[in-house]
């Protein structure tokens, strides 16, 4: 019987509920209710309350928490165990909801902050609970905003400019392939293009800017298994504040852009917290990603049973992940080879344009 047993806790328990399950047992086996049994069941009741003290002491403490997993995994891994075995959904589920708990300990230990936060400088609840992480006062609402008809100039002139070097080509081959038969058909692609394909693209521009700035931050099923494999995140609520700090654009959601305005002493106090929390995750996050490193510079000759059998379910469901990013470059690579082949083979033909139509009317 290992210590979970002995508890009578699940191990993924947290360790609110390991305390929770301690503190029962120990009034079950309290001296005062053990006073009317005879010698022999008493002592039994002794021994049995230091088996809960003993798997208590191991269990509250994380260092050897861990330490006792990894060892207990290594006890239930049998000689006969297959890879298929010690890899199986109901290991790596162990594993995976682990990583769960650790983020959302330290996303509740942030919450409480916010809220002590809110309680200190009077801040009433917002109807939008996502502005209470990012609070504006005006100076930030003014950065906010002029930040954003910036970056929609410069986006709008960089994207006109991609757009005008990639479609002229486009535009001027079509125009001297049709103007070697039709001359006047040629020009009035190239009117087309000046007046119509430019001014279009502008305005696809404005419109996607918009569209991003009124989108909400969801979370897509498909956004959480890519960032499982690149970051290591597991849980929903880190999908989500990492969706709504890290990814591009973010920055100009409506209701960070529209929110009333804080006092700035507060807006600079759940700045610092929010900066803390980040920290905090990105270093539990890099510590997961360097051990997915590890595995993938692994040898697979050293993927055997005996070293699988060795790692706790949160390592093995980080070796999975290791494998599917060493499947997904081998396959890029196969594609970066076709696609290589593919830009040689058209260039020649372009080159071979250029020689043959040196002669035309352009």
């Amino acid at each position: 019987m290992n210590y979970y047993e002995i508890l009578g806790v699940k191990p993924t328990a947290t360790a609110e509920e390991i305390r929770a399950a301690y503190i029962a047992l120990c009034k079950d086996l309290h001296p005062d209710k053990l006073a009317g049994l005879n010698e022999n069941r008493r002592k039994l009741a002794e021994e049995r309350l230091k088996l809960i003290n003993q798997a208590y002491e191991t269990l509250k403490d994380e260092q050897a928490r861990a330490a006792y997993d990894r060892e207990l995994a290594h006890q239930s891994a049998t000689t006969d165990s297959t890879l298929d075995e010690l890899l199986s959904s109901a290991v790596l589920d162990t594993g995976f909801q682990t990583f769960v708990q650790e983020e959302e300990k330290l996303w509740q230990d942030f919450t409480r902050e916010l809220q002590r936060l809110r309680e200190r400088y009077n801040i009433a609840e917002s109807p939008h609970p996502d502005e209470h992480l990012f609070p504006d006062d005006l100076t930030a609402k003014v950065s906010r905003m002029l930040s954003l008809i910036f970056s929609g100039i410069l986006g709008t002139g960089i994207a006109i400019i991609i757009f005008a070097i990639i479609a002229g080509i486009i535009a001027f081959v079509i125009a001297f392939v049709i103007n070697l038969f039709l001359p006047p058909l040629g020009l009035l692609v190239m009117w087309l293009y000046f007046y119509i394909g430019l001014p279009f693209l502008a305005l696809a521009y404005v419109g996607l800017v918009l569209s991003a700035i009124f989108s909400k931050d969801e979370v897509t099923d498909e956004d959480c298994r890519q960032r499982e494999k690149t970051e290591c995140i597991f849980s929903r609520r880190t999908h989500r504040y990492w969706q709504q700090t890290e990814e591009l654009g973010a920055h100009f959601r409506a209701y960070k852009i529209f929110s009333r305005l804080y006092p700035s002493r507060y807006v600079k106090a759940v700045a610092q917290r929010r900066e803390e929390f980040s920290k905090n995750l990105k270093e539990l996050l890099n510590r997961r990603k360097d051990r997915v490193k590890f595995f993938k510079e692994l040898h697979p000759r050293a993927l055997t049973k005996e070293f699988v059998a060795g790692l706790s379910a949160c390592e093995r469901l980080l070796l999975m992940k290791a494998l599917q990013q060493k499947a997904d470059e081998l396959q890029q690579q196969q594609q970066n080879e076709a696609w290589a082949n593919f830009f040689r083979v058209a260039g020649t033909v372009v080159l071979l344009g250029i020689i043959l139509g040196g002669g035309g009317r352009f």
